[in-house]
């Protein structure tokens, strides 16, 4: 069993020991005396201590005092700023003795001259220079990759999952792949089992599991690891619809495992995550601030990897907030060992730790192969891709076993190459038999691990890269691709659109992108190079690239998205990187909008499953509730301001009797009457009044966005507002600023404000104008409204069949007393046609009804598209 790192020898147990004494200037300050670098940190947590004190180590990875040892002189100073002991004898435990630059790699010295203007070149383990011809480092540097020991705000579940994995997880290779099927309406399941019993996925739309559809698949022997037999399974699940929620089982072994939820996504708005290399392992021979003296084997390393991922999944999850990403892109890189005999099982525990983060059984994975995963058919074993073109196929079934997929998501085709030993007839035939699979598709998306034309400083001259950049753009622009996503060079860069120029020296031309622009079906292709999903890796970006529109290396996590939107006429495609760690975008939105090929599609979902639980245990009991409510009404005119106090007194009791319900099929009818009375005011206000707009984020103790409609959103949050970000903080964004609310829905206001309504939804009162709708504007008067709860009287019928039944009894009195006119209304009417379910409701160039049925509301997409959805699917 491997053993727990504890991280330094000298870690001591007591970390929470502090320092009396708080001075921390620079003047009095111990540390700095040791080496001009160092600070004093005497409110920090205890992490070592050595002969001259308590050490600490913030985030940058910079040693700071604690308290100091005095009756242990400090060392005398050298010229340089450096301890005049630093030639004696090296005392590991030393921090003030440290240079990360003797243990990386073979070890390069560390540099006489320690000045901070000497430093010429940093990277993702510290600060370099040369000195005599040779590279060396500097006592003071910050490691910048993602070593999960700096972060203080997950110190609690880092340390647990250590152990989790040290003492289970790491030896778990039967971890469920999701991936895509053929077309939307598939999923495709694959794991690896210790017995060959039948793959079985139970899936459907029902909470009891026994009602659902058992969807069985084909075993195959894979082979032993640590002695034991490993099978490969594949199971294939079909008919699935849009907009529904399934659940789904495996049975692994011959045990039924934990019901999982599965939704799928609409037809008209798909989000696809995209990253970078995961590279899970990556971060083998960096050194920890937990032992700066000792590089991470490819245990620890696997495990610090295991960690990040699983937090960079979740935050690209979270991210979107109110709906989730449909894929999760992966561009190859999935784990970093190589996968020669003597590392087999490193891999499959790196392969373990790809499929730990559990949201990824409940979105598709689309992964592809990179350079390091070539040398063994574990790729090709854990997941079961559609439409595989395998090398087999052209090469013999004992060639290596990379591959090339694709697929259909409604308007999109997605292909997957493997660059690092296709050929160029492979690319075209894989690219051929796709493109004919759905050749009128909006969008094509291209996948695969070089970054071709990408800005990173390592690989941007490969002979692999140079080899494929004129063959793979010559088939992209002949197949039309949108946009290429790929890794490989651990840096972040977007192209600009690029097509194939055979009679140019670069053998392409390129179209700039100006910021905040639209582009309508441009001529060429984007490249995007996604950055380390992990931060295992972090290298540097290459200067002066002439085809690249921006780069860089933010040395932090980061993801980016694919946003996908379409009305009846046209589609568009959103794109951009953000930074997690900043919180920040990490290059500007780019746009691209076409005339729409295929037809929207109004596909039922499944019916919800409302279906009662078996068996219900409830206690009885009876609860009165008093509740004394007092409503002011203010009445403003020219001469004076009159106030109406009015207290209403409203007595509740609830009585409910339960007993232990078996619940059996049972038909209920029942019949609601309900009366709703509203006191109404009116008040006409002088004509020089001017309602200024509010900030409805107020409400929440946060600002509006200085920049009124045109701040970016953030997020949207379950209400439909839509917020942004500002010096660091949230923002409320005003998406009305103009008098004239419908513009934003493609229609233009009423002409005579207070116009009588024809129609009213959540956006606001709708009257019609040259045969059209327009907006009406309240503006010019105030109304205040109080309404009175409604009496209802319900009267049901119910047929059992051998029920034990729940009673539930409740008795509402409700006395009001007011001074104010009371009347009574009802809604205004609707038109007598609304538009479907699903069905467009709105937009530029549009004529069709704006309302929706019941339950369902005009939700605006975008100028030229709103479409009827209920508040469970309403996104930005």
């Amino acid at each position: 069993m491997k053993r727990i790192v504890i991280g330094i020898s000298f870690l001591i147990a007591f970390s929470g020991v502090k320092s009396e004494n708080s001075n921390n200037n620079d003047d009095d300050c111990w540390a700095t005396k040791i080496n001009t670098s160092y600070a004093c940190c005497p409110e920090d947590e205890v992490k070592f201590e050595d002969k001259y004190g308590y050490w600490s180590v913030n985030q940058s990875g910079k040693f700071c005092g604690i308290k100091r040892k005095e009756d242990v002189p400090l060392p005398e100073q050298s010229v340089d700023g450096l301890p005049s002991d630093k030639t004696k004898g090296r005392d590991d435990r030393d921090p003030n003795k440290y240079c990360f630059s003797e243990y990386i790699g073979n070890g390069y010295p560390c540099c006489k001259d320690q000045r901070p203007e000497k430093k010429t070149y940093l990277d993702m383990d510290g600060d370099w220079t040369i000195e005599d011809g040779k590279w060396c480092g500097f006592y003071d540097s910050s490691p910048r990759w993602n070593d999960r020991e700096k972060y203080n705000n997950t110190r609690e579940e880092w340390n647990a999952f250590k152990k989790q994995w040290d003492l289970i997880e790491s030896n778990n290779y039967e971890r469920l792949s999701v991936l895509p099927g053929e077309n939307e309406t598939m999923l495709n399941f694959g794991w690896y089992s210790r017995t060959d019993d039948s793959p079985i996925i139970r899936f459907g739309p029902k909470k009891d599991m026994n009602k659902n559809k058992e969807f069985v698949g084909t075993v195959n022997f894979f082979r032993n690891i640590k002695g034991i037999p490993y099978y490969t399974n594949r199971v294939t699940v079909t008919d699935l619809k849009p907009r529904s929620t399934y659940y789904y089982q495996r049975k692994l072994n011959g045990e039924w495992e934990d019901i999982i939820e599965f939704k799928t996504g609409n037809t008209d708005l798909i989000i696809i995550a995209y990253f970078g290399d995961p590279q899970i392992g990556g971060s083998k021979g960096r050194l920890s601030i937990a032992n700066p003296t000792e590089p991470l084997n490819v245990f620890e390393a696997t495990r610090n990897d295991a960690f990040n991922w699983n937090n960079t999944v979740y935050k690209a999850y979270e991210f979107q907030g109110f709906q989730q990403p449909d894929f999760y892109f992966t561009a190859g890189d999935n784990a970093d060992e190589q996968a020669f005999p003597d590392v087999y099982e490193s891999q499959e525990s790196q392969y373990s730790a790809f499929l730990l983060p559990k949201i990824m059984q409940q979105i598709r994975l689309v992964p592809a192969l990179g350079n390091h995963e070539i040398n063994s058919k574990n790729f090709k074993n854990h997941f079961n891709v559609p439409n595989p073109y395998a090398d087999e196929e052209v090469r013999g079934q004992n060639y290596l076993p990379s591959y090339h997929y694709y697929f259909k998501h409604y308007n999109i085709l997605v292909i997957v190459l493997e660059s690092t030993t296709g050929f160029d007839y492979e690319f075209e035939e894989i690219m051929s038999r796709a493109t004919k699979s759905c050749p009128d598709c909006d969008w094509r998306i291209v996948m695969f691990h070089h970054d071709i034309y990408g800005a990173g400083e390592t690989h941007i001259n490969e002979d692999r890269v140079q080899y494929l950049r004129p063959v793979l753009l010559e088939l992209l622009s002949k197949y039309n691709i949108d946009v290429v996503i790929n890794g490989h060079d651990h840096v972040y860069s977007q192209s600009y659109f690029l097509k194939y120029d055979k009679n140019s020296s670069t053998k392409y031309t390129k179209l700039e992108i100006p910021k905040d622009k639209t582009y309508y079906n441009p001529e060429g292709t984007l490249f995007i190079t996604a950055n380390c999903a992990t931060g295992s890796k972090l290298y540097r970006t290459a200067e002066n690239v002439d085809y690249i529109n921006t780069a860089s290396q933010t040395f932090s996590i980061n993801s980016g998205y694919l946003i996908f939107d379409r009305n009846e006429k046209r589609v568009s495609l959103t794109l951009f990187s953000y930074d997690f760690d900043n919180v920040k975008l990490i290059d500007e939105i780019v746009q691209i909008n076409k005339k729409a090929k295929t037809p929207l599609l109004n596909i039922d979902p499944e019916p919800i499953d409302d279906e009662p639980e078996p068996t219900t245990t409830v206690e009885s009991k009876t609860t009165t509730t008093t509740i004394t409510t007092t409503t002011e009404l203010t009445t403003t005119n020219e001469s004076k301001t009159t106030t109406t106090t009015t207290p209403a007194n409203t007595t509740t009791t609830t009585t409910t009797t339960t007993e232990i319900t078996t619940v059996k099929p049972k038909t209920t009818t029942t019949t609601t009457t309900t009366t709703t009375t509203k006191i109404t005011t009116t008040i006409e206000p002088e004509p020089s009044t001017v309602i200024e707009p509010e900030c409805w984020a107020d409400s929440y103790g946060y600002p509006c966005c200085s920049e009124g409609i045109l701040a970016l959103p953030f997020y949207t949050d379950e209400k439909g507002n839509k917020w942004g970000r500002e010096n660091d903080d949230y923002c409320g964004i005003i998406e009305k600023p103009s008098n004239c609310w419908s513009e934003v829905f493609g229609y233009k206001c009423c002409s005579e404000d207070n116009k009588n309504a024809e129609y009213t939804d959540i956006n606001g009162k709708w009257g019609v104008e040259n045969d059209d709708w327009c907006g009406i504007i309240e503006n010019s008067t105030t109304t205040t409204t109080n309404i009175i709860n409604p009496t209802t009287t319900t009267t049901t019928t119910t047929t059992k069949a051998n029920v034990t039944t729940t009673t539930s009894t409740t008795t509402t009195t409700t006395t009001t007393t007011t001074t104010t006119t009371t009347t009574t209304t009802t809604e205004s009417p609707k038109p007598t046609v609304c538009a479907g379910n699903w069905n467009q409701c709105g937009g530029k160039e549009y004529t069709g009804p704006t309302c929706c049925n019941e339950n369902y509301h005009c939700i605006y997409v975008n100028e030229y598209y709103s479409q009827c959805k209920t508040f469970q699917y309403y996104h930005y």
